[in-house]
C-alpha cells in the first residue's frame, strides 16, 4: 500500500515563522527598497522644509518671589493658603492672559508691524509649493469668519487678530523645581522674538506694580472709612465703662484690697469673741455646777479674785491664831470666841464675794454673746457687699475689655492706615527679570536635522512595511523549509542553477560530466544518497521525475540524476516517457534510430532502442513525439512489461515523465514506480499550482519520495539567509569547481 500524502496545513500556518534572524536577512536582502523609501521620504521632507518659514524663539526668565503685600498684616495669608507650585502655575496663567497680551500689543503698536499684519506685506512673487494648491482647496482649511465679527469694525478685528497671533506664538513654562518662569516667543524675525519676550516680561512686572498700587489705594480708602466707625466705637465703649462704674459704686480702684482687709480683721475678731464667750460660759458653767457660791468648789472657783484672795489670806491667819490659842486658852476662852466670830464674819464676806462673782460671770457671758452676734452680722454684711461688688466688677470688666479691644483695633487700623499711605510711593513687585531675551542665532523651527531624521526613519518603516507586505504577497518557493511546511511533503534537495558561459557547457547534464566537483554535481550526489537512504533495506529501483508545469528542469534533473547514479557505479537507465515533448533525445551523444515508442509498438527490440551515454553504466531510452494521446500506450501491459524487463537488466530506472497539471500521463507512470520525485522551480512556480499538483498525486495514491527545488540561483538564495544547503553552495564555493 502506498502511504497517502499529509493533509495540507491551514492557511494561517502556511507561512514560515518570522524569527529575528530571518527578519534581519529578509531586510538585508531587500535593503534597496528600504534605502529607496528613506531617500524619497527625506527628499520630499526636505522640499517641504525648504518652504516652511523659519521661526526664531527667544526666552526671558522671570523669578517669582514671596508676596510682600500685607495690607492688613495677616501674616502672609495668600502665601500660606496657596502652595508655591499652585501660585507659580497661577502666575503662568497671568502671563498668558489676554489682558496682559493686549497691553503689550498696544504698547508696541504691533498692528503696524508687517509680521503681525499681513496686509502691510508686499505681494509675494516667485514659485512655491503653495502655488500648486488651487484657491478653492486652500479655502477649505481657511478659518471661516465668525458670526460675531459682522458688527465689528476693522480696527477691533485687526487688534483681536494680532492678539491671537501673539498668544499663539507665546509659550510660558514653569522651570522644574524652582520659582522661575520661562517666557518664550517665536517669530520669523530674531530681534522681534527677543523684543516681544522682554516686553511681555516687563509688562508682567508692571502689572504687578499696578495691581499693588490699586490694592493699596483701595485699602487706604477702606481703612479711612473704617477708622471713623472705630473711633466712634471706642468713644462709646469708654463712656459705657465710666457710667457703669459710677452706677455700681466702683469708684475706688483699691476697694477690693480694703474689703479684703476688713473681712480678715472681722474674721479675727469673731474668732477671739467666740473663744472669750466659750471661756466665760465654761467658767459660769463650772461655778453653777459647784453650788452657786455656797460650796467649797464655788469658793475655789472664785479664788482668782484679788479680794477673795485677800480674804482667804486673812482666813488663813485667823485659823492659825485659833489653832495656837486653842492649846493655850481652850475653846471657851473669850479670845477664842472672839477669834471664831471674826472667822465667821470673814467667811461670810468670802461667800458674799463669791455670789457677786457669779453675777459678774453671767453678765460677761451676755456681753460676749452680744459682741459675737454683732461681729457675725458685720461679717455677713461685708461678705454680701463683696459678692455684690464682684458681680458688678464682672460686668465692668466685660465693658473694659470691649473698650480695650475697640481701642486696640482702632490703634491697629490707624497704624496700618499710616503704613498703607506711605506704601503708595514705595511699592515693589513680587517678581523680577533674572535673564533678558537675546536675539537667537539659529531658528528653533523647523528643526531640520530632527525632521529629516524622523523622515528617514519614517521612510525606513515604510520600506520595512513594504518588504513584509511583498513577503506576504510572495507566491513562490525559495527554501526547502517553505516548501515542506506548506505542502507537507519532505523537501529532500536543492539543485543549483547552471548559467551557460563561454567556458562551460550549456546543458547542466553535460556540466555535471565535465565538472564532477562542482556544486551542481555535489547537489545531485546528495539527492541520490537521500533517495537511496530513504529505505535502506529496499532502496527504490524505479523513480519517476515530474513537476507541476513544463520548463521546471525535470528533464535535466532526470538526466543529471541518472548520470550521478551511473558515476557512482549503479547500472542505470533513463527512460523518456514524455511522449508529447520528449527532450532526452536532444541530450543523446548520437542521433537515436529507434525509440521507446517503436519498442512498445513492437517494431524493434529493447536492445535496438537503447543508447549508451557518455557516462559508463548509463543507458538511454529516448522517445519521439506522438500525434495522438499516449495514455493507451503508457497504460498498456507492454509498458508494464518494459518496466519489468528494465528492472531485471538495470539497478536503477529513472523515468522522465510529463508535468502533472497539463496532462494526466504521470498518474499512470507513477503507479508503476517505487518513488516519485517532484520538481519545483525555485522562485518561479506559484505555490497554489504546486499544492494543486501534489493534491492530484495524493488522490492517485502516488508514493512521493519528496520535493526538489530546481534551478536555484545560489547567489540570490544566499542573500535570503535560509540556512539550507542552497546557502552553502553559494557561500562556500571554494569547495567546488566552476
Amino acid at each position: 500500500a502506498v502511504p497517502p500524502l499529509p493533509a495540507p496545513r491551514p492557511f494561517w500556518n502556511q507561512r514560515e515563522s518570522f524569527k529575528p534572524g530571518r527578519i534581519y536577512r529578509l531586510l538585508w536582502q531587500r535593503r534597496g527598497l528600504i534605502l529607496g523609501a528613506m531617500l524619497i521620504a527625506t527628499l520630499l521632507t526636505g522640499l517641504w522644509v525648504m518652504q516652511v518659514t523659519r521661526i526664531y524663539t527667544a526666552e526671558a526668565m522671570v523669578m517669582v518671589e514671596s508676596p510682600r503685600m500685607s495690607i492688613l498684616n495677616i501674616k502672609e495669608v495668600m502665601s500660606q493658603i496657596t502652595p508655591s507650585h499652585f501660585r507659580l502655575l497661577s502666575e503662568v496663567e497671568v502671563i498668558r492672559s489676554r489682558n496682559l497680551i493686549e497691553r503689550v500689543v498696544e504698547k508696541l503698536e504691533l498692528e503696524k508691524d508687517p509680521l503681525f499684519n499681513p496686509a502691510l506685506l508686499p505681494p509675494k512673487t516667485g514659485f512655491g509649493l503653495k502655488a500648486l494648491i488651487p484657491d478653492y482647496l486652500r479655502a477649505l482649511w481657511s478659518p471661516a469668519p465668525s458670526p460675531d465679527d459682522s458688527g465689528e469694525d476693522e480696527a477691533a478685528r485687526l487688534r483681536r487678530s494680532v492678539i491671537n497671533q501673539v498668544m499663539g506664538r507665546l509659550t510660558v513654562r514653569p522651570v522644574t523645581q524652582s520659582m522661575v518662569i520661562g517666557i518664550q516667543f517665536g517669530s520669523p524675525d530674531a530681534k522681534t522674538a527677543a523684543r516681544l519676550a522682554n516686553a511681555i516680561a516687563e509688562q508682567y512686572i508692571v502689572d504687578q506694580l499696578e495691581s499693588k498700587f490699586e490694592a493699596t489705594r483701595r485699602a487706604s480708602t477702606w481703612l479711612n472709612q473704617r477708622l471713623e466707625g472705630l473711633r466712634h466705637n471706642v468713644s462709646e465703649s469708654e463712656k459705657a465703662v465710666e457710667a457703669y462704674r459710677t452706677q455700681a459704686g466702683l469708684l475706688e480702684k483699691q476697694g477690693d484690697h480694703v474689703n479684703q482687709q476688713q473681712l480678715s480683721e472681722l474674721n479675727t475678731q469673731l474668732i477671739l469673741a467666740q473663744a472669750q464667750r466659750v471661756e466665760t460660759e465654761e467658767k459660769l458653767k463650772r461655778f453653777r455646777e459647784s453650788g452657786g457660791g455656797s460650796g467649797q468648789r464655788a469658793l475655789d472657783e472664785s479664788a482668782n479674785s484679788s479680794l477673795v484672795q485677800h480674804l482667804r489670806q486673812q482666813e488663813a491667819e485667823l485659823n492659825k491664831s485659833i489653832t495656837e490659842l486653842s492649846e493655850r486658852y481652850g475653846e471657851k476662852h473669850p479670845k477664842m470666841v472672839a477669834l471664831r466670830n471674826q472667822l465667821s464674819e470673814l467667811r461670810g464676806k468670802i461667800h458674799a464675794e463669791a455670789a457677786s462673782l457669779s453675777s459678774g460671770l453671767e453678765g460677761k457671758v451676755e456681753v460676749a454673746r452680744a459682741r459675737e452676734r454683732s461681729l457675725r452680722m458685720n461679717l455677713d454684711n461685708l461678705q454680701k457687699n463683696i459678692l455684690d461688688q464682684g458681680q458688678s466688677k464682672i460686668r465692668l470688666r466685660e465693658l473694659e475689655r470691649e473698650a480695650e479691644a475697640n481701642r486696640l483695633l482702632y490703634e491697629n487700623f490707624l497704624g496700618r492706615f499710616k503704613e498703607t499711605s506711605e506704601q503708595v510711593h514705595i511699592q515693589t513687585p513680587d517678581a523680577r527679570v533674572i535673564a533678558t531675551a537675546d536675539p537667537p542665532r539659529r531658528p528653533s523651527h523647523p528643526q531640520v536635522t530632527l525632521i529629516l531624521t524622523a523622515a528617514a526613519g519614517a521612510g525606513a518603516l515604510l520600506g520595512i512595511f513594504l518588504i513584509f507586505l511583498l513577503e506576504q504577497l510572495d507566491n513562490v518557493y525559495r527554501s526547502q523549509e517553505q516548501l515542506e511546511e506548506e505542502s507537507g511533503v519532505p523537501a529532500i534537495g536543492m539543485v543549483p542553477l547552471v548559467i551557460p558561459e563561454a567556458r562551460r557547457p550549456a546543458l547542466p547534464a553535460d556540466y555535471l560530466v565535465e565538472r564532477p566537483s562542482s556544486a551542481y554535481a555535489e547537489a545531485l550526489r546528495s539527492l541520490w544518497i537521500t533517495l537511496k537512504l530513504s529505505d535502506p533495506d529496499h532502496p527504490p529501483r524505479v523513480i519517476v521525475v515530474t513537476s507541476s508545469l513544463p520548463e521546471e528542469g525535470k528533464t535535466q534533473l532526470s538526466m543529471s540524476l541518472a548520470r550521478t547514479a551511473a558515476s557512482l557505479g549503479v547500472n542505470t537507465v533513463l527512460v523518456d516517457c514524455d511522449l508529447r515533448r520528449p527532450m532526452v533525445r536532444s541530450m543523446t551523444p548520437t542521433a537515436p534510430g529507434r525509440t521507446i515508442t517503436d519498442h512498445l509498438a513492437g517494431t524493434c527490440t529493447l536492445e535496438e532502442a537503447l543508447l549508451a551515454d557518455v557516462v559508463p553504466r548509463l543507458s538511454l531510452l529516448p522517445a519521439r513525439p506522438l500525434d495522438h494521446p499516449p495514455l493507451e500506450l503508457l497504460g498498456s501491459q507492454s509498458m508494464e512489461r518494459l518496466i519489468g524487463r528494465l528492472t531485471q537488466s538495470f539497478d536503477l530506472v529513472v523515468i522522465d515523465s510529463p508535468p502533472v497539471m497539463p496532462v494526466s500521463d504521470v498518474k499512470l507512470l507513477a503507479r508503476m514506480a517505487d518513488r516519485t520525485l517532484f520538481c519545483v522551480k525555485w522562485d518561479s512556480t506559484p505555490r497554489e499550482v504546486v499544492k494543486q499538483a501534489l493534491r492530484l498525486l495524493q488522490e492517485s495514491r502516488v508514493a512521493l519520495a519528496g520535493c526538489v527545488l530546481t534551478q536555484v540561483n545560489v547567489k540570490k538564495h544566499a542573500r535570503y539567509g535560509y540556512g539550507d544547503s542552497g546557502s552553502y553552495y553559494g557561500r562556500y564555493r571554494k569547495y567546488y569547481t566552476n
